[in-house]
């Protein structure tokens, strides 16, 4: 069996590592939540929303904005934007 990774794959992974770095555990997610969040990490003190994008250019915000705060999470979730590119770490925005 052949297993194909893409870019995006690669990239989830490595902001995997980083929130598992940073003491979060990790929700397996099947799909995407809202079609935009790619990883779900728990603390004790915190929910962390983490969506992985790959090229120059940050998502355009105008219209309807899916990387809003979910609706009926609990207001402390923290939503964050990893973007990769060329770069070994990731630029980050928080939401």
């Amino acid at each position: 069996m052949v297993v194909v990774t893409t870019p995006l794959d690669d990239d989830v992974t490595a902001s995997a590592a980083i929130l598992v770095a940073c003491g979060f555990e990790l929700v397996p997610l099947r799909h995407p939540l809202s079609a935009v969040w790619h990883l779900l990490g728990v603390s004790p003190s915190n929910l962390m929303l983490v969506s992985v994008i790959r090229g120059p250019s940050w998502p355009d915000f105008g219209g309807v904005n899916p990387y809003r705060h979910p609706p009926a999470w609990p207001p402390w979730t923290r939503r964050l934007i990893h973007k990769w590119s060329d770069g070994t770490l990731p630029e980050a925005m928080t939401l």
